[in-house]
């Protein structure tokens, strides 16, 4: 068996791994040839990478590869990123010969594009033209919808029964029954799906989807002692929460939380869904610590559980528990960004419990990641003024006495260090803007600390 057979081999048979390995095995030995662009656009649209296909084309076209084949592969890639006018272009310039044999890949690709441009007619004449030639499942499937969707019911349902055996065609048909809300024909259908897990996820969202709330209730109730998945627990809690009726809510967040992760949902996911149930159950700190280290621990303490955690604490106002949650992992190859939110969300809760030395030195952190926004600067200051950094904190406000607050801060630090004839300069420069007509929004604070200031 040559290594062209090979690659081809474990193309068909699915395995990529060794596909890729031979394919840079044959790269090494005969180039950038038409059989190593076609076979690695091959891989690479069975594993849904299409823009990296246009790439490979373009780099085949530069290097005098550019015929009916290589067109055929653009327009395949095209698809998969829903561009279809760009498709149609590509396969016009494919000629279609007199086997109709040869053409089914091109064939199945203009139906496709006339399938998803809602031109029916044309789409039913080429998947027609394949059935033909061949007895395909998923052909009959793409049929049957187009059928449907021209108004010839009787026939399409008459071709997905011929697809229903593949279970792959099945759902396919199950999901467009559901999205057309053709009820009868829907049921009829989804009887057939054997996995049952998956059988109640598609009858539970059909009645979503219809908005038949009671019976969604009545049915996932009735199966889920049996099927305690995760996102049956989620729809449930959706739908009582649409429902309002807060103390059914109360009893499926206790039980969210007690769930164990299935496959059901992404294991982030799943664990920000823990997150809302506990929100709204308004535990108490040490619950709260208890339940976020047990999410670490189930997450193999993963960086984006932190992060959902950390947001989760900040939303809920749980400042106590981020003050220490927010020092007590450390993580390698965090991004520069990921670095400065981090430390953003420190300063925050270090300001919230008025804590100006922690959050002085974690701007100096910030200023390593990122420049401090005009947006920050006020807490900045208050985190200078208060960690006794007065200097700093009056060069930052004086730049900025045009916001009351920055004047305000101002007008104190000025006083605290006695700097009276700069205080003097500060007010009557005040005194110019609000002549000007210059509106402050923030104009009470320094009302606030000149009263303060009189009564000392």
């Amino acid at each position: 068996m040559t290594l062209q057979d090979e690659i081809i081999d474990a193309i068909q048979n699915n395995e990529l791994d060794d596909a890729f390995h031979k394919i840079q095995e044959y790269e090494q030995s005969y180039g950038h040839d038409d059989f190593y662009y076609l076979s690695l656009s091959d891989l690479l649209l069975f594993q849904g990478m299409y823009e990296d296909v246009l790439i490979l084309m373009e780099d085949a076209k530069n290097n005098g590869y550019d015929d009916e084949l290589f067109y055929e592969r653009r327009a395949d890639a095209l698809i998969g990123l829903d561009r279809f006018d760009d498709a149609l272009d590509y396969l016009k310039m494919c000629t279609l010969g007199e086997d109709p044999e040869e053409d089914l890949h091109i064939l199945y690709l203009y139906g496709q594009v006339y399938l998803n441009k809602e031109d029916y007619k044309m789409a039913v004449q080429y998947f027609e033209d394949i059935l033909l030639e061949v007895d395909t499942p998923s052909i009959y499937c793409y049929a049957g919808i187009a059928y449907w969707k021209l108004g010839k019911k009787a026939r399409s349902l008459e071709y997905f029964e011929r697809a229903k055996d593949d279970e792959e065609s099945l759902t396919q048909i199950c999901l467009f029954l559901k999205e057309e809300k053709e009820e009868k024909s829907f049921f009829d259908f989804v009887q057939c799906i054997p996995e049952e897990d998956y059988r109640i996820h598609l009858i539970s969202d059909y009645y979503l989807e219809t908005e038949a709330y009671e019976q969604a209730v009545s049915y996932l109730e009735e199966k889920i002692e049996a099927h305690p998945l995760m996102i049956f627990y989620v729809k449930l809690l959706g739908l009582f929460e649409q429902l309002n009726e807060p103390d059914k809510m109360k009893y499926y967040e206790r039980k969210i939380l007690r769930l164990p992760i299935d496959d059901t949902m992404t294991r982030i996911n799943a664990i920000e869904m823990k997150l809302i149930a506990l929100q709204r159950l308004h535990y108490r700190d040490e619950t709260i610590k208890k339940y976020i280290k047990e999410f670490m621990t189930m997450s193999g303490n993963d960086k984006h559980v932190f992060f959902a955690i950390a947001s989760f604490l900040m939303n809920g106002r749980y400042i106590k528990v981020a003050s220490k949650f927010l020092y007590a992992y450390e993580f390698v190859g965090l991004t520069k960004e990921e670095k400065a939110y981090l430390t953003r969300i420190r300063i925050f809760t270090a300001l919230s419990l008025s804590d100006f030395y922690k959050a002085y030195d974690e701007f100096q952190v910030l200023k390593q990641y990122q420049t401090i926004d005009e947006e920050f600067m006020y807490d900045y200051a208050v985190a200078c003024f208060n960690s006794h950094h007065v200097k700093e904190a009056l060069e930052i406000a004086r730049q900025r006495y045009q916001d009351g607050r920055m004047a305000a801060l101002c007008i104190a630090g000025y006083d605290l260090t006695e700097q009276f004839d700069e205080q003097a300069e500060l007010l009557g420069d005040i005194h110019k803007l609000l002549d000007a007509g210059y509106e402050d929004p923030n104009i009470d604070a320094i009302y606030d600390v000149l009263g303060t200031l009189a009564n000392e």
